[in-house]
């Protein structure tokens, strides 16, 4: 589940030529991050999370790692007891629409504190001053700005209102972009 020793420089090297290359030749850029694979750490996370500021594709999605059923990951999560019950086979065998995934890989991060990190995440990459304007130089269409107000707002309900709602406005905003992002005072 991770890169093995000695070549994770090399990774990232491949990945900063191949999103810069994609870039210069005009394409939209959208980059993928899975957060609480097996042995991660907070310090991991935010790692991963400063790769994705520099690395400046025009979108990125990050994601909590779920244990599917069939994978590797969920097997072997089973088999270490990371995973309690195999609650696949048992949407298998009775679906419900109101399913929700009961348990991901917890072993250095609880589920709480991964969706935590994962709205740090958007709130530092889609709320800092540098994709905003971007994002508004770029507008080409009145309905373009419609949906991309739609998405905006929609990221923001996610990832900043339950911080508002918690009472811990000043200290939100502080690690939104490492620093107080005025756009968020009232």
């Amino acid at each position: 589940y991770s890169v093995p020793d000695g070549l994770g420089a090399w990774f990232e090297e491949q990945i900063d030529k191949a999103v810069s290359l994609v870039k210069q030749y005009g394409f939209t850029t959208l980059n993928y991050f899975m957060l609480g694979l097996p042995g991660e750490t907070r310090e991991d996370v935010h790692e991963t999370i400063d790769y994705a500021l520099k690395l400046d594709a025009d979108f990125t999605e990050f994601n909590i790692c779920i244990p599917y059923a069939g994978t590797e990951l969920y097997a072997s999560a089973l088999a270490s007891g990371q995973i309690t019950r195999d609650y696949w086979r048992e949407f298998a065998i009775n679906p419900v629409p109101s399913f929700v995934v009961p348990q991901l890989i917890e072993d250095h991060l609880s589920k709480q504190e991964l969706i935590a990190l994962r709205d740090e995440a958007i709130r530092r990459y889609y709320f800092r001053p540098k994709f905003i304007a971007r994002e508004l130089r770029n507008l080409a269409t009145f309905g373009e700005f419609k949906r991309k107000s739609k998405m905006g707002l929609s990221l923001f309900r996610q990832s900043v209102l339950p911080l508002l709602a918690s009472g811990k406005k000043k200290k939100a905003f502080a690690v939104a972009n490492r620093r107080p992002v005025p756009i968020f005072y009232p």
